[in-house]
């Protein structure tokens, strides 16, 4: 039987602390990190935006609370919706998706293109009518009709083949 001397207990004790100390530093930076890049979204700088979008994905579902804010989807600067209805679509998290929803229905096209591409990346087939109503609204913005479709297309939502066919 191998008997362990209080020199190594305390050694290893030490090692423990270390090990949990740097785990805990390391989060620590990352949540700065995050919320530094989570600030770049609202910026004017296009690649400031652009690079905090590519760092920020990576980070997944668990930014899906702050981009539901005030300050990104939330928010009265329209590129930051777009930014974040756009972001969220790629990290896919299924608690965005009523918010994109409603997303559908900002005054901006760019947004409510934005929110019904991020609802098809995310498979949301909940949202497939309000994506079809886009679709088949004739006044609707071109841009914001073709996200339209391509969402439909990736939620496989054979019931809006009437509407393309009506549109070509």
């Amino acid at each position: 039987m191998m008997t362990v001397n209080r020199r190594t207990i305390t050694v290893l004790a030490i090692i423990a602390v270390i090990l949990v100390a740097v785990f805990g530093i390391t989060r620590w930076q990352r949540s700065v990190a995050t919320k530094k890049l989570l600030a770049d979204m609202t910026s004017k700088d296009y690649a400031k935006v652009m690079d905090a979008m590519n760092q920020l994905k990576d980070r997944g579902g668990s930014i899906t609370p702050a981009l539901l804010n005030e300050e990104h989807l939330g928010s009265s600067y329209a590129p930051a919706r777009w930014r974040a209805a756009t972001l969220l679509g790629e990290v896919g998290n299924r608690s965005a998706v009523e918010p994109l929803k409603g997303a559908l229905k900002d005054e901006i096209p760019s947004v409510r293109a934005a929110a019904a591409l991020a609802l098809g990346k995310m498979g949301a087939k909940d949202a497939a009518s309000d994506i079809q109503a886009l679709l088949a609204a004739a006044d609707e913005d071109v841009a914001v009709r073709i996200a339209a479709a391509r969402a439909l297309g990736l939620l496989k939502h054979e019931a809006a083949v009437s509407d393309l066919s009506s549109i070509l």
